[in-house]
């Protein structure tokens, strides 16, 4: 299964600009999961393939993690992909403020 089925507007860009829509959640919910581990930037960029600073890009939400470097991470995780994010993601938007 996807990780994308879970973020469906991974990709989609909000108009005007190149972040995507779901860069910002979904930039807190990598923070989250990389927090929870214990991981460096350095670490979780070596479980996902990519160098540290990708991994801060991603926190910062200049760009998105595919679904191969998600599914790497849940992977060296010993977690269900699709359950890593929608369980970071859930626990994201339930702490964000409400309007």
């Amino acid at each position: 299964m996807s990780v994308s089925l879970i973020v469906p507007l991974t990709g989609r860009r909000w108009p005007g600009t190149n972040q995507g829509l779901a860069t910002p959640v979904l930039a807190a919910a990598i923070s989250r999961i990389r927090a929870s581990t214990g991981f460096t930037h350095t670490g979780l960029g070596i479980l996902a393939g990519v160098q540290w600073h990708t991994v801060s890009t991603w926190e910062r939400g200049i760009t998105e993690p595919t679904d191969r470097h998600l599914q790497a991470i849940a992977r060296a995780l010993n977690l269900d992909p699709v359950r890593m994010v929608a369980d970071a993601l859930a626990t994201e938007l339930a702490e964000r403020p409400k309007n």
